[in-house]
């Protein structure tokens, strides 16, 4: 049986991890080589340590310093935890042999054999069971992402900078259980086209399930080319995001299929929150589809519809009276929208163009017991709300 290891130094391998990998040697921080090969060691090991029995978790221990992969890193084994010394003091990054640029992007959303596993800096397969990220930097501007996850289920990413990557910075399929916080994300995907323009995110989730996304702060640069979500998926079930500070354009989006008793509260969005469904979508039997609440507005283009099932109550709706040019709430679509909708107990500054505009029929919609305060745009309305 394998020696009991519950914490590796990536820069100090002990003496089993050097057996059990004949070759491998020490990384060794900020000499710009290849340091791929000492981490996918120690993760091997602990994945054996576990097939053999073990069941204490682990860590896997990065001090100050650079770190380049020259490939992805393949997380197979559970309960393994990457722990940096803090944002900014350890950095992992691609290595210039880890190019792969825009190629297999964008990757089709829904299935997982489209998208290019050998694109991220980490890839966890589904026995990647309560893995963990925290305290560092990772950043990657010629690979898709950071962390790529596969039915991943009880991840843990907290006090990571997400810096500077193509597509997703953090991409989810299938998972549950995840928790993601306290983190920071700048320019942290969205740099190649989709077929309606830049789709990528900086969280981008497919079929995520009983999780929470809080106490992020998500950001672009003045010279990121192009637009990038902040929090984007497919199908969210039983899932909260709350108190993050999103200034992007586009803050959430979840425009697909299925979304059932997501929870969208306490947040600063300087960005639209897109939630339309083809016809509003079904409603689940037993509860709602999105609570939307306790959040701050800024842009005046801020909810993109029709979605059945929704509560929009105790925002903040506080618009620029000179960027007048959005409309609270935008139905693009030409269906009949069945509903329900409740929109209650909002403050609304400067509403923009106005509340609601709708090209369909939009049934059992109601709006009561709202404060609005208008006040004279830029450009003059003269139609009214």
């Amino acid at each position: 049986m394998l020696a009991l290891l519950t914490h590796i130094d990536i820069t100090n391998l002990p003496q089993e991890v050097l057996i059990a990998t004949p070759g491998v040697s020490n990384a060794v921080a900020n000499d710009g080589q290849d340091d791929a090969d000492a981490f996918q060691a120690a993760i091997d090991f602990l994945s054996a340590q576990r097939k053999a029995g073990v069941t204490a978790e682990s860590t896997i221990y990065i001090p100050n310093g650079v770190f380049e992969l020259g490939k992805t890193l393949e997380v197979n084994g559970p309960d393994i935890a990457f722990e940096g010394a803090g944002k900014g003091l350890t950095l992992l990054k691609n290595a210039d042999v880890f190019q792969i640029g825009t190629e297999g992007l964008p990757d089709l959303g829904t299935e997982i054999s489209s998208v290019n596993q050998d694109a991220y800096l980490f890839d966890l397969d589904q026995n990647a069971v309560n893995v963990s990220f925290t305290n560092m930097t990772l950043t990657g501007a010629e690979v898709h992402g950071a962390i790529l996850g596969f039915k991943a289920n009880s991840l843990e990413i907290s006090d990571v900078e997400f810096n500077n990557f193509l597509w997703s910075s953090v991409r989810l399929f299938n998972s549950s259980d995840a928790k993601i916080y306290d983190n920071v994300f700048i320019d942290a995907g969205g740099r190649a086209q989709g077929t309606s323009g830049i789709t990528g995110g900086s969280i981008y989730a497919t079929y995520l399930r009983e999780s929470e996304i809080y106490n992020n702060d998500f950001s672009i640069s003045k010279e990121h080319v192009g637009n990038v979500f902040g929090i984007k998926g497919r199908q969210f079930t039983n899932t909260r995001i709350h108190h993050n500070t999103i200034n992007m354009n586009f803050a959430i989006e979840l425009p697909f299929e299925n979304d059932q008793f997501v929870e969208i509260d306490h947040n600063f969005l300087g960005g639209l929150v897109s939630i339309p469904k083809h016809a509003g979508g079904a409603v689940p039997d037993n509860g709602f589809t999105f609570h939307i609440h306790h959040n701050y507005f800024t842009k005046s283009y801020a909810l993109e519809w029709a979605r059945n099932g929704v509560e929009v109550d105790h925002n903040v709706f506080n618009f620029s009276a000179v960027q007048d040019g959005g409309n609270l709430i935008t139905n693009h679509g030409n269906q009949s929208v069945s509903g329900p909708t409740k929109f209650h107990n909002n403050l609304i500054i400067n509403p923009g163009r106005g509340i609601v505009r709708s090209k369909g029929v939009q049934n059992n919609f109601s709006f009561y017991n709202n404060e609005i305060i208008a006040s004279t745009t830029a450009t003059p309305r003269v139609e009214g709300l």
